[in-house]
């Protein structure tokens, strides 16, 4: 069995962190520039056919990726066996899938934008549904270079392609295409890596046996990403058939910017810690509550100042970059008080799933899911894009909730100092907020903002939430 050392943990993480910093940058300058040319109701109409697919794509994997992971993170021996399997299963599940999708597009939309629009993104899905289970593959052996340079590859071929035929068209529709070239690129790329650096073939297998353990375990991982693909899609959806396009454009923006956070950071962690749990729980429950308490408090000491910096700067931040969209500002707010909720539900769904807690985190994830739904369609046509954010908020607040109660369960850490941790995070982001707050009118804009992480710096340090013997421990790892 392959080794997952705490050292090995924190290079991948840094490693992929760095690469999804440099992807999630290019993607908000791509981003800044696509809202910048396109009045929110052309924005929306992208995002909602994007949204519409996403949805979709559940039926695609139904939990095939995350499971392939698992499973070759704890065995190594079948591993191109079950690679070659699932992509047996996957092929149908792609055909069957597409084919639904089109067919619900054509009897519920007849504006032919959309329609090309959607159509564009069904390849994306497709393209996408590829990627993620070789590079579940690639995670399992703890081989994040390979998809930190496809993410970066991607997002460059969308950015330069995406400018240049806005610029040359004036066309959404070649924007949209030129996304779908960029994500067959990167599954082409992902594919070619297991063949040439594993010599692993790639032609679909169909073992019964395999496939028959699979599909035995395999309900529990479906139900939760198909929960997850429509909590995460349904708001843009709901937007776009009960108000307009335009909700969905002016919705785009706070959900881009948070989104971009949740992918940057707890997504890295994600792509690490998650075969590392699976490796602990069969190897050392000690090692298993340490990764989950480290884990759990520096996601909160790294999400606690980004949500309270871009609920103190979402105002003056709407007016500079996105004047266009100024509607939005409350939902800018309340959406940003979620980030703290989304990252630390992060570590405490990955250690169910890694610990065959399965059901459990399928369970709270249709919860959640069902919570979403319902309150999109309650609060959406009485307040608006407010009434999305008022659900994003609530939702996740209830789903790090029943997660903890699952969590202590599985393994007994110390609710003390994981509370006595946060909340000291929590006191030195408030008083880094009122700072910035307070100066941001008087002073320029970048420096308020540049004090104010210095305040928080300052008040970490002082309430000893970060402390000497911390840092030499993350020097070592990295040095080792």
């Amino acid at each position: 069995m392959q080794q997952h050392s705490t050292g090995k943990i924190i290079k991948n993480t840094v490693l992929y962190t760095s690469a999804l910093l440099a992807q999630k940058m290019l993607s908000f300058v791509y981003f800044l520039y696509l809202s910048s040319r396109l009045l929110p109701d052309t924005l929306g109409s992208y995002v909602w056919a994007l949204s519409f697919t996403t949805l979709f794509s559940i039926g695609m994997d139904l939990g095939l990726s995350p499971l392939l992971t698992r499973e070759t993170a704890k065995d190594d021996q079948n591993d191109e066996k079950y690679l070659r399997n699932l992509l047996g299963v996957k092929i149908p599940l792609i055909i069957i899938t597409t084919i639904v999708a089109v067919t619900v597009l054509l009897l519920t939309k007849s504006d032919w934008t959309i329609r090309f629009l959607v159509l564009s993104a069904s390849v994306i899905m497709i393209a996408d549904s590829f990627s993620l289970l070789f590079y579940s593959f690639l995670r399992s052996k703890q081989k994040l270079g390979y998809e930190s340079m496809g993410v970066i590859g991607f997002q460059i071929i969308a950015l330069i392609g995406g400018v240049v035929f806005l610029e040359l068209t004036g066309n959404i529709i070649f924007v949209m295409l030129v996304l779908a070239f960029a994500a067959v690129v990167n599954a082409v790329y992902a594919a070619l890596i297991i063949k040439t650096k594993f010599g692993y073939s790639l032609r679909p297998a169909y073992d019964k046996k395999i496939i028959k353990y699979f599909f035995r375990i395999m309900p529990a991982f479906a139900l939760s990403g198909i929960f997850i693909k429509i909590y995460n899609a349904s708001d843009a959806v709901i937007l776009g058939y009960i108000a307009d396009n335009r909700a969905v454009g002016l919705f785009s923006i706070p959900a881009k910017a948070v989104t971009a956070f949740q992918a940057l950071i707890p997504g890295a962690f994600q792509a690490t810690i998650y075969p590392a749990m699976s490796n602990f729980y069969a190897t050392s429950r000690q090692r298993l509550k340490n990764l989950f308490e480290k884990s759990f408090n520096y996601l909160g000491l790294i999400a606690m100042p980004i949500a309270l910096g871009l609920y103190a700067v979402s105002e003056p931040i709407m007016k500079l970059i996105w004047p266009k969209y100024i509607e939005a500002i409350p939902t800018f707010k309340i959406m940003a008080l979620a980030i703290p909720f989304i990252f630390l539900a992060f570590p405490t769904g990955l250690l169910l799933r890694a610990c065959d807690r399965q059901m459990a985190n399928t369970v709270n994830r249709g919860i959640i899911t069902v919570l979403s739904v319902v309150l999109n369609l309650i609060l959406i046509p009485i307040y608006g894009i407010f009434g999305a954010g008022i659900t994003f908020l609530t939702v996740n607040v209830v789903l790090l909730i029943l997660d903890f109660i699952y969590v202590r369960k599985v393994i007994k850490f110390s609710l003390r100092k994981i509370v006595w941790y946060n909340f000291r995070v929590l006191l030195a982001g408030i008083f880094m907020a009122i700072f910035v707050k307070i100066f941001i009118q008087s002073i320029p804009f970048y420096l308020a903002i540049g004090l104010g992480a210095l305040v928080f710096l300052f008040f970490i340090f002082l309430f000893r939430v970060f402390t000497k013997e911390e840092y030499f421990y993350f020097k070592n790892k990295l040095g080792t």
